[in-house]
């Protein structure tokens, strides 16, 4: 492991220390990131790690890519991307792009008596998504082999085919993807009571899932949101705007949390982490 490595890993677990308010559990978050590091940054140790699963906060997760799974710990666990307060102990949770399940099991982290519906749309990630949920006998989870949009039918997918589960398959060509076929859905079908949260995180279809959602009046049915957003995921595509005129149209206040490097350059893919709340 770097000096800089190093210096990272002990600025995220002080971040991590500050940002878990429940002091009991604050010590089982700081030991199972430590126990990530030391095995992506040292896998001679972990002999076993070839099987690619580890247990970590009383989970068992099996996984294609360890540094995929430090770098999503990170995001949850340590940044807390999807942290939200709940109205009760037993939320309502929709998690569109769930991938191998990671985000499901943060939200079991959170509320345990939570119940979740989770979409992934890429097969071979969705039957390792699928086997974590059984691994963890994780009650109160359904799960959907399909992608959200505002469409139905098959649609072409494309993926990384040297990486399984990679985050950048999606529903939008890029350079290097293989592509395939998926099953496209309309999320408002699914939405039939009130929804604490809806995760949105299904690199670059954002905007058509909130149209979905507006289009079927099922946005008002939904107390918070958080979303991915992939910017420029099309270089020649600016629909900010749209995604934001949805949400205040229907009620929605928001906040936004984004990095650009600088200096600026023209058309560069941008990752915008918005959170809406029903006002």
């Amino acid at each position: 492991m770097s000096l800089v490595s190093i210096a990272v890993t002990i600025a995220n677990a002080r971040r991590l220390l500050r940002r878990e308010p429940r002091r009991e559990k604050r010590c089982a978050l700081l030991l199972a990131y430590l126990k990530l590091k030391i095995m992506e940054s040292m896998p001679w140790l972990f002999p076993k790690l070839r099987s690619s699963r580890v247990s970590i906060l009383g989970f068992d997760l099996e996984f294609f890519d360890l540094p995929a799974v430090v770098a999503l710990f990170e995001e949850m666990f340590v940044n807390k991307d999807y942290y939200f307060k709940a109205v009760s102990e037993h939320p309502l949770i929709i998690d569109a792009g769930s991938n191998i399940g990671i985000s499901i099991m943060f939200f079991k982290w959170l509320y345990p008596a939570s119940t979740v519906i989770a979409f992934e749309a890429d097969d071979q990630t969705y039957r390792l998504l699928t086997r974590n949920i059984e691994l963890n006998l994780m009650e109160d989870v359904q799960t959907h082999n399909v992608a959200v949009s505002d469409t139905e039918g098959t649609i072409d997918f494309y993926y990384l085919e040297a990486r399984p589960g990679a985050h950048v398959n999606s529903t939008f060509k890029k350079n290097g993807t293989a592509c395939k076929k998926a099953t496209a859905q309309l999320l408002s079908k699914y939405l039939d009571a009130e929804v604490d949260l809806l995760k949105l995180d299904i690199e670059g279809g954002e905007t058509a899932v909130l149209k979905d959602l507006a289009r079927a009046g099922k946005l008002k049915c939904i107390r918070e949101m958080i979303i991915e957003y992939h910017h420029h995921i099309d270089p020649q595509s600016d629909q900010f705007s749209e995604a934001l005129s949805l949400l205040e149209q229907n009620g929605f206040g928001y906040q936004i949390s984004g990095y650009q490097q600088r200096p600026f350059e023209r058309e560069i893919k941008q990752f915008v982490l918005l959170y809406a709340y029903r006002k």
